[in-house]
């Protein structure tokens, strides 16, 4: 039987898990009803943005967001200096860079990427300060150990987005730029509340200190390379079919991806949440622990995604609409790639680090691979040849981490992926 304080740890670990289910529910939802209401074009337009505007955020952040959580948990003596560098890295050091994005990037965003608007890329641009300060604020406060107030912070963020877009809706004012424009307001807004979560979870006031800002840098480079390439390889895709197809071509792989985001949200939220229970009812860490976590999501996923497959066609049908079926046999080609991906994403979190730097020098040949597959195939085949290639990365990415698991653990395959009796046993037996 578990103690007070184990009893204590899970029912933290079950509202987070919660809150974090939520704030996934509520994102897809409000995905869905802009697409809805913008159609396949709009809807492109309007997952280009997003995207340009994350992926220049997360090449300059230099992963200061990770360096943040882990000196903030292994050095808490050093959170008001890493507040106070956070904020001046994001207006100060965000501020030149934005300055210098729009010198050097507009001139070739007009020429050889008309698809996004001048006004569109205004946002893009505004949009930098206000996401780098969030990512910042959003590694300090879990650093602190806040994942239940972080989780928490976003769901309030993602219900007032969704609110204001049902208001938007309602006023027959949904347009491309105004759900555009109403996003950069909740950035800003989500910023805001994240940088007031770091500030009550500091006991000091925040300071600027070299020091601590060179050392946080020096660590999150280290990891820099690899986050940068691996966000690319998942989100470069919209900006490839951009250039090559239409707007509305775009908004079909845009939905495929809110499908495939729900699968991978599986291993993100539930793994370190069953890896901490499984482990305070008795299950010592190592392998065993491991394997019996990535048992318990990959089976979850299997389902999901069998699921995803057969009720496809009338689940986009009824949530996005008619006018997105062309994307099902998108979805079908991304689901094998998907399912086996989510293998990486969990044995990345939890394995040995010697072990993930392994794996995490394939990284860039991984991203250059779905590069050049998708510049063959992307023209030919449109969506699906994105598909093609992202589910063929994918898979390799997957099957990686696998084969280094099955190499240092001496399991075999069906030990580390085919659920078993007695883990069901494991698991009703500890969620009581």
């Amino acid at each position: 039987m578990a103690s007070k304080v184990e009893n204590q740890v899970i029912e933290g670990s079950i509202a987070t898990l919660i809150t974090q289910l939520v704030v996934v529910f509520i994102g897809v939802v409000t995905t869905f009803l802009i697409a809805r209401v913008l159609g396949p074009s709009g809807k492109g337009l309007f997952t280009i943005t997003l995207t340009l505007a994350s992926i220049l955020v997360t090449i300059f952040h230099s992963s200061l967001g990770f360096a943040n959580a882990h000196f903030a948990s292994q050095s808490p003596e050093l959170r008001p200096s890493l507040l106070g560098n956070g904020i001046a890295l994001s207006f100060i050091g965000g501020g030149i860079f934005t300055f210098l994005v729009a010198i050097f990037f507009t001139n070739l965003r007009q020429n050889h990427y008309p698809i996004v608007s001048d006004r569109l890329w205004v946002i893009v641009l505004l949009a930098i300060i206000p996401l780098l300060l969030q990512e910042l604020s959003n590694g300090l406060v879990f650093g602190m150990e806040s994942l239940l107030k972080m989780t928490a912070t976003l769901l309030g963020k993602e219900l007032v987005f969704l609110s204001l877009v049902i208001v938007l809706i309602m006023l027959n004012e949904g347009s491309t730029f105004g759900f555009i424009s109403l996003w950069l307001a909740i950035a800003f807004i989500g910023s805001s509340l994240m940088l007031i979560q770091a500030f009550r979870s500091t006991s000091e006031s925040p300071f600027i200190e070299v020091t601590t800002m060179l050392k946080a840098l020096k660590f999150g480079i280290n990891y820099h390379s690899t986050h940068i390439f691996t966000l690319l390889r998942l989100r470069f895709d919209p900006l490839l079919i951009g250039l090559f197809l239409t707007s509305d071509e775009v908004g079909y792989y845009s939905i495929v991806m809110a499908f495939i985001a729900g699968i991978w949200s599986v291993p993100a939220i539930f793994g370190p949440y069953l890896l901490k229970h499984f482990r305070n009812f008795g299950i010592e860490p190592g392998y065993e622990l491991i394997s019996l976590t990535l048992r318990t999501c990959f089976s979850l996923v299997v389902v999901i995604a069998v699921l995803i497959a057969l009720f496809g066609p009338p689940l986009i049908a009824l949530f996005p609409g008619k006018q997105f079926l062309p994307a099902y046999q998108a979805l079908l080609l991304l689901l094998p790639g998907s399912v086996l991906y989510t293998i990486s994403q969990l044995l990345s979190g939890i394995l040995e680090e010697g072990m993930v730097d392994r794996a995490q020098k394939v990284g860039v040949w991984l991203f250059i691979s779905n590069i050049v597959l998708s510049l063959l195939l992307i023209p030919k085949f449109g969506i699906l040849g994105a598909a093609a290639s992202t589910t063929i990365v994918n898979s390799v990415a997957g099957l990686m981490f696998l084969h280094l698991l099955l190499i240092e653990s001496g399991m075999n395959l069906s030990e580390v992926l085919i659920l078993k009796k007695d883990d069901l046993y494991i698991i009703f037996r500890s969620g009581g």
